[in-house]
């Protein structure tokens, strides 16, 4: 959408800082005047002060961190404004220097506008951004699972924007294939971890074809994958059994199909599911 003469003419007449000059300035790019102009209209924006100081800040960013943010308020209006106003000065230069996707950005941007992420999870994300525990790839995967509402087979309904930042801090968030709360509540996230010795691909080359001889409803990854989030998720029903694990956080055993063993799925105690296999010492647990 194109902004209209009007969006200019009232950031001309309402703004006496650096809106008002940036919409005045031919010589600006001019998806980020525009973007600006129709910010002026928008409802994700309450006051021209919020458009001074979101202009003002962008214009304080240099090389791909300016180009970055002037893309965004070009892409999202209002909501690029708010996002970039939200934020002080340094978290806005780690946001804009660790994120180069312009879809992952105008998401989350868009999402702050919403409410479904809150001035307080966008300082974790920074902190996290700057302290190397998430990168770019992380918040793309964050702010997908946040706009998913659940809706995926992978993702509960019931996660809150709080337990995917959790899974973000603790793991690999771009890695991760599953997540899902127990019966108490307790996050749980599995991750593919190629070639190392715990995690989906572990489980895959060590028990794929045992779990595929044992259950015979069971026909895919994908299946497996679905099978150890029905053993958490419904860990306080009588077809799942949790005992701790000796190292450290839980087993969850799942009564997959009468006469089989049990399935076992183990976590460690930050939540990250470690194994998942059939397991012959635990039949008749569920006799």
């Amino acid at each position: 959408m194109e902004a209209t003469e009007g969006d200019s003419v009232e950031v001309l007449a309402k703004s006496d800082g650096p809106a008002r000059k940036l919409v005045a300035d031919g010589g600006v790019a001019e998806g980020f005047r525009i973007g600006i102009a129709r910010a002026a209209d928008s409802e994700a924006i309450d006051s021209f002060d919020q458009i001074d100081d979101a202009v003002r800040k962008i214009e304080e960013l240099d090389g791909p961190a300016n180009r970055r943010a002037k893309l965004l308020v070009s892409e999202t209006d209002g909501a690029g404004v708010k996002l970039v106003d939200e934020l002080d000065s340094t978290d806005l230069r780690t946001l804009f220097e660790s994120v180069d996707s312009r879809e992952t950005l105008a998401r989350l941007s868009r999402q702050f506008e919403e409410g479904t992420v809150e001035s307080r999870h966008l300082d974790e994300i920074t902190n996290l951004l700057d302290s190397g525990d998430m990168d770019g790839a992380d918040l793309g995967r964050f702010s997908r699972i946040i706009a998913s509402e659940g809706n995926g087979p992978d993702i509960e309904g019931d996660l809150t924007t709080d337990d995917i930042l959790t899974v973000a801090e603790r793991g690999e968030l771009s890695d991760t294939l599953l997540v899902v709360s127990d019966g108490e509540g307790r996050i749980r996230w599995l991750e593919f971890n190629e070639g190392e010795p715990v995690g989906f691909d572990k489980i895959l080359s060590k028990h794929e074809s045992e779990i595929y001889r044992q259950y015979s409803s069971i026909n895919s990854q994908e299946d497996i994958k679905q099978l150890i989030k029905e053993a958490i998720k419904n860990s306080d029903s009588d077809d799942v059994i949790v005992k701790l694990n000796p190292d450290g956080g839980k087993r969850y055993y799942l009564n997959v199909e009468e006469g089989s063993y049990p399935l076992r799925v183990a976590t460690s105690e930050n939540g990250f599911i470690l194994s998942a296999h059939p397991d012959r010492d635990a039949k008749g647990m569920f006799d």
